[in-house]
């Protein structure tokens, strides 16, 4: 057994004329699993993490430019289970989305005058598994979470902060268990867009809230297809997804649904043979970003490899930025990724330290 906890993050510089830069810098934050991560208007990355147990900790990191280190402060202790999600608002406060076991709600944490306010979202059911939050364009937190049949739960949840209380709403997804990944994105008009993966059917599903009421649609029927679905809309409202398609063991596809008037255009980018759905740790294995000009940018991590890919306009160029394949090294099947305004990446992801239970580092 290792005793060793580790949270990795990462970033490089594009070149576009050569895709790829030759040097990533990586820095460790802490001692934790499952981290998200965003960035400050000035660029700054903030990185959440926790640790799952009766007595696990929710914490934060912000990177402070003139020490070159990550300042980690702990947001939360209790008995969580993640993943979690975080979200910077306008005026550059973090927004923390986690699940808390013991009170079987979601929690939003946010970050006022220095101090962690942890504010239960209160809804029947055992809410909060398999967080996402976005901050909206009034700087309102929207979350999208599973109510999993586990618990005889709804399914998929959807959550707004009205600027007085929060609301809470069943999506009509039926019931679905957790462990396979949410994602949220709000578009123009303000109106939610949401993936999620149908464990009965094994499809990936498409919500999107039209009139007032949920229409939900299938992506991906082929197959085990749309575990750890990453969810982007571009200048034109259109849907941009990656997710996983599980071909048995241990190998799989990531893949990639756009949007068309007239259906869905699919697209397998890559093939992954290390990913083990079981494992408490495997979530978010995808995180999709598009830039400003609208190219789409990814990340997605097996056991053993952490790649990031990008769309050059007639394929995916791909790079690996993490190889422990020939070492006993585990990665956490889970990235973070998010673009600055250079359209440098940052991605967050962690190393396992112990399976059961869960340790790692960021």
């Amino acid at each position: 057994m290792m005793n060793k906890r580790i949270i990795i993050f990462a970033i490089t510089t594009v070149f576009f004329s050569n895709i790829f830069a030759q040097n990533w810098q990586f820095q460790t934050v802490g001692d934790g699993v499952k981290p998200a991560l965003d960035l400050e208007s000035n660029g700054n990355p903030q990185i959440s993490f926790m640790l799952e147990d009766h007595s696990g900790f929710v914490k934060h990191a912000i990177w402070d430019s003139v020490l070159s280190v990550f300042l980690v402060t702990t947001v939360a202790n209790g008995y969580f289970y993640g993943p979690l999600d975080l979200a910077i608002d306008q005026n550059d406060i973090p927004h923390i989305n986690y699940h808390n076991h013991t009170f079987e709600d979601q929690v939003h944490a946010y970050l006022n005058n220095s101090t962690w306010i942890n504010e239960r979202i209160q809804n029947p059911g055992h809410d909060g598994w398999d967080n996402t939050i976005v901050i909206d364009a009034d700087n309102h937190p929207r979350t999208c979470t599973v109510d999993p049949s586990g618990f005889n739960g709804d399914g998929v949840e959807y959550a707004v902060f009205d600027g007085n209380s929060w609301q809470v709403e069943a999506i009509g997804s039926a019931s679905i268990m957790y462990a396979n990944g949410t994602s949220l994105a709000i578009d123009k008009q303000g109106a939610p867009h949401i993936t999620y993966y149908n464990d009965i059917a094994q499809k990936l599903k498409y919500a999107e809230k039209v009139t007032g009421s949920w229409l939900i649609t299938t992506v991906d029927s082929l197959g085990d297809a749309g575990r750890f679905s990453s969810l982007q809309l571009d200048a034109a409202d259109r849907a941009h997804i990656t997710y996983y398609r599980h071909l048995g063991d241990s190998s799989g596809v990531v893949k990639y649904a756009v949007q068309q008037t007239n259906g869905w255009d699919i697209s397998t980018i890559d093939t992954l043979h290390h990913v083990y759905i079981g494992f408490s740790g495997a979530r978010n294995m995808t995180s999709l970003i598009l830039d400003s000009p609208g190219i789409p940018h990814l990340t997605y991590s097996d056991e053993k490899l952490l790649k990031y890919a990008i769309w050059d306009g007639a394929a995916w160029q791909k790079e690996i930025i993490v190889d422990v394949s020939a070492t006993p090294t585990i990665l956490g099947q889970l990235t973070s990724l998010k673009l600055d305004r250079k359209l440098d990446p940052h991605i967050a992801y962690y190393e396992v330290t112990n399976k059961s239970p869960l340790t790692g580092v960021v």
